[in-house]
């Protein structure tokens, strides 16, 4: 009789937690849609509505009080447990990442390598997670969601991305603490509860439930650096390779007068991703105000500015570059990202960069070619500290994009120190005022108050 009590709980408790992640695989396929539509809600909002559903369903069990404790506790606890992995499963799904994406490859790369996890506890769960998805009723529900996440992924939605990272990371408190306490809420009803019982109340006593949604995190917020990442090296690189027939490398009548409109495409995305982060994570929006780098308060900042950080191209220099390279740690373009700034935007520009030097490495370029990403490098290099406070990363990145076209110019010749400045002061002023006339405009990050004394009349 007891067996059979046990069954039927077990079987009560499945049905209503199977209920449950179709109301969350449900929530989520709304919010995506509404977030297409452009009237989502915010993204920081998920991990509660998630547990307020989950914490339903576990109150919904107090008829079942009355019930042996020990064979209601570990159902629940069990069941529980498994539902809080799965939440992780599932809000990856709603930005597009499943299968494979969810497993990290060895030396946290995406893509490449080969993929295990750090101890097989997480790596069973997991497998079991995905497995039900398959078994599922609601695997037609599943299906929509992740159509749904890939026209998020290719919309320019992208900071939904960010934000859906930054709620996995906190679902640890929001879903997980708060699911353990509405456990023991529960049991707390059973009138046959004495002091001496031993219930099952933590759904994590082993760690690994937020191991996995610190890596389903680590996950989403990888997946935003490299879509952004991505489009900045796509808007940078395009019309490099001299397999487009683009005359810019080619010719030599053309003079190199200012950055090419690529380098203001990946230097936007840069803003956007500055403006992201500032919303998904607070902080400052960038490393300086405009002002420091552009308009008439500069000028304390060129004269610091020794001219374009670029290597003379010849033998020699190209030489003692690749010496230097020997003895300095190499660059991991898709190493670990922090959930700040700072990190995510010199993750999207390592990708961006990366991406213009395997382009330039494929690209015979003509002298003046060669000035032009010259003229390219030297203006974001100017830029950054806008961006970011520790620019030495990107400026390597910088140093390999003019080895690369240096090797493969016949004639390289530099653009005079003189010119150069003159080049990146007129671009950079122009964009500094695009700024202040269209609000929002231009490649810099505003702030209202720094945007109301630009407007003042600092724009010589």
């Amino acid at each position: 009789a007891t067996e059979t009590v046990t069954t039927i709980i077990d079987r009560r408790i499945a049905a209503e937690y199977k209920r449950l992640r179709s109301d969350v695989v449900a929530l989520l396929s709304a919010f995506v849609s509404s977030t297409l539509s452009g009237e989502g809600p915010p993204a920081s909002s998920l991990p509660s509505e998630i547990h307020a559903l989950h914490h339903k369903t576990i109150m919904s069990f107090v008829l079942l009080t009355s019930t042996p404790i020990s064979s209601l506790n570990q159902s629940i606890h069990g069941q529980a447990r498994t539902f809080v992995l799965w939440t992780a499963t599932a809000l990856s799904a709603s930005v597009g990442l499943m299968g494979k994406n969810l497993i990290r490859p060895e030396g946290g790369a995406l893509g490449g390598g080969r993929e295990k996890f750090r101890d097989d506890r997480a790596r069973a769960e997991t497998m079991q997670q995905q497995a039900a998805f398959e078994e599922d009723p609601f695997d037609v529900s599943m299906k929509e969601l992740l159509a749904l996440a890939a026209q998020l992924r290719s919309s320019k939605h992208n900071h939904v991305v960010l934000s859906i990272a930054d709620s996995i990371r906190s679902a640890d408190v929001h879903v997980s603490d708060r699911c353990s306490e509405s456990i023991a809420n529960l049991l707390s009803e059973c009138p046959d509860l004495g002091m001496s019982d031993t219930v099952l109340t933590d759904v994590d006593m082993d760690g690994a439930v937020a191991l996995r949604l610190k890596r389903a995190a680590e996950d989403a917020l990888q997946a935003f650096v490299s879509d952004m990442g991505h489009r900045g090296g796509m808007a940078i690189s395009t019309g490099v390779s001299d397999r487009t027939g683009l005359p810019t490398w080619t010719s030599e009548e053309k003079e190199v007068r200012e950055p090419r409109e690529g380098v203001k495409l990946m230097l936007v995305t840069v803003k956007e991703t500055c403006l992201d982060c500032e919303r998904a994570f607070g902080g400052d929006k960038r490393a300086a105000p405009a002002s420091v780098l552009v308009g008439a308060q500069s000028a304390t900042h060129r004269k610091s500015w020794a001219g374009p950080q670029i290597p003379v191209p010849g033998a020699t220099s190209t030489l003692a570059l690749d010496v230097d390279r020997m003895f300095t740690e190499a660059i991991s373009i898709f190493g670990e990202v922090e959930f700040n700034r700072e990190s995510v935007v010199v993750g999207v520009l390592k990708v961006a960069l990366k991406q213009l030097i395997e382009e330039a490495r494929f690209t015979c370029f003509s002298t003046r070619g060669y000035q032009q990403l010259m003229v390219d490098c030297t203006v974001i290099r100017h830029l950054l500290p806008h961006y970011i406070s520790d620019v030495s990363v990107v400026d390597r990145l910088l140093d390999d994009v003019l080895v690369a076209g240096s090797a493969r110019t016949a004639a390289p010749e530099p653009v005079e120190k003189g010119v150069m400045v003159a080049i990146v002061q007129r671009w950079c002023d122009k964009e500094f005022k695009a700024g202040i006339s269209e609000p929002g405009g231009g490649v810099l990050v505003w702030d209202e108050k720094e945007e109301a004394r630009a407007g003042g009349g600092d724009e010589e």
